[in-house]
């Protein structure tokens, strides 16, 4: 999800230095009539989808608007790209954004993603196995943030995706207060016991009572005592990321199963109420992106990603356009059956 109202329109031209090429991007880009997809190589159709969102992501391709409050500014790919031909980072970073270039300029049909695969480190076994897509967007996440390490892209994720979360505990017999906070990149929702994205954020932040065999140690008591938690939110990223827990382990039958039942979410989110304190920042976000895993084995099926652009249409990323009212879109909620 993007903040809203925060529209990219910034067009740039970064120019050149002798002897070296130049990509122009341009956001919004202009309506094609084909988009360009990417080939399954047998089982990458997660990552296919996970690629598809970010090339899409203004920000993270930065052509976001220079005068928005974005922290991205336009010209950051185009250095990104300079800075790994200069300080030779990995081949990961550079077939990237080699892949993006490509999706971007092609006009319809559907390339190649192995020389990123191969850059991986993936064998034939490896590209035809699902693999758990929310791990691969942490995985992805980690390895670019140690290629650019020292350099001027450092905290490229960080500044993008990056939120805090904070952990506050009293205890009911001196009231003492404990405070932790922890960064984190995507938030994990369960949906088993919830039927909206709204429902289940207010369960992961309501206040949960230390009793019996959970209590709490205080340091200040320094015995085990009642105590009241809740975890909240007091920094939320710019770029913000979902995941909807819908595989499960069964302990009766051992396996693991994948949840089917209906769970809404908006077009546009406020996340105020989530906040452990008044929040200092914008909190409504507009919904950009849903990826879709559909089949009930958790070791099979196919993810698509269905990508909002800047005029509106909700693209699938195998390059059909599609409507809101295609989603079967009630009240504003989009209903499906996410994985």
């Amino acid at each position: 999800m993007l903040p809203r109202n925060e529209q990219a329109s910034h067009r740039i031209n970064p120019g050149s230095e002798k002897g070296e090429e130049t990509t122009e991007f341009t956001w919004p880009w202009k309506p094609r009539k084909k988009l360009t997809g990417l080939q399954n190589q047998g089982g990458t159709c997660y990552l296919n989808t996970l690629l598809q969102t970010l090339l899409h992501t203004p920000e993270f391709t930065s052509v976001a608007n220079s005068h928005s409050a974005s922290v991205w500014p336009p010209d950051r790919l185009f250095n990104l790209a300079r800075t790994v031909r200069k300080e030779k980072l990995k081949r990961m970073i550079q077939e990237m954004l080699n892949l993006f270039h490509a999706l971007i300029t092609n006009n319809g049909g559907a390339i190649s993603s192995k020389p990123l695969t191969d850059s991986f480190g993936w064998t034939g076994d490896e590209v035809c196995v699902h693999q758990d897509i929310q791990e691969l967007n942490r995985l992805l996440f980690e390895q670019i943030e140690i290629a650019l390490k020292g350099t001027n892209e450092t905290n490229l994720i960080n500044d993008l995706f990056r939120g805090i979360q904070c952990t506050r505990i009293r205890c009911l017999r001196c009231g003492r207060t404990s405070e932790r906070n922890d960064e984190f990149h995507d938030i994990n929702l369960s949906v088993m016991e919830y039927d909206s994205v709204e429902a289940s954020l207010t369960a992961h932040t309501q206040m949960e009572r230390l009793t019996g065999d959970n209590q709490y140690f205080c340091e200040g008591c320094q015995c085990n005592v009642d105590a009241v938690k809740m975890t909240r939110f007091e920094e939320l990223p710019p770029i913000l990321t979902l995941s909807l827990s819908r595989f499960y382990f069964d302990s009766k039958t051992m396996q693991s199963v994948k949840l089917e039942k209906m769970c809404s979410f908006p077009f546009i989110l406020d996340m105020n109420s989530f906040f452990m304190d008044k929040p200092n920042q914008k909190t409504k976000y507009d919904l950009f992106s849903v990826v879709l895993h559909v089949g009930g084995s958790t070791g099979g099926g196919h993810y698509h990603a269905f990508i909002k652009d800047p005029y509106g249409t909700m693209r699938e990323s195998h390059t059909q356009s599609v409507s809101a009212s295609e989603f079967n879109a009630d009240n504003r909620n989009l209903n499906t059956t996410t994985g």
